[in-house]
């Protein structure tokens, strides 16, 4: 699937790609249960901080992080991944707090 930017200056096109999530994300869940602090959205481990976000579409698909919410017309916002599960994706769809 690819986005068109409104972007002005440039028209630029952007590949999402698929949400990935632990086979054992379920048991994760069972043992850890839903946490009120982050959580990684890829294995559901609760997290210790948040340094690694992923911007998600409403049917599960990753944009790449330098594209704006704004171009995004069914953007779900950005959640929080793991410093582990962040390696399964392609850098340039990891936004890394510095």
């Amino acid at each position: 699937m690819l986005i068109k930017s409104n972007n002005t200056q440039m028209k630029k096109n952007y590949k999402l790609i698929d949400a990935i999530y632990s086979d054992n994300y379920e048991d994760n869940i069972d043992k850890y249960g839903y946490s009120a602090g982050p959580q990684c959205h890829c294995c559901g481990i609760p997290l210790k901080n948040d340094n690694y976000l992923l911007h998600m579409t409403t049917d599960g698909k990753i944009i790449p992080e330098n594209v704006n919410e704004e171009d995004i017309e069914d953007s779900q916002g950005w959640f929080e991944i793991g410093p582990e599960c962040q390696k399964k994706y392609p850098s340039e769809y990891i936004y890394k707090r510095k």
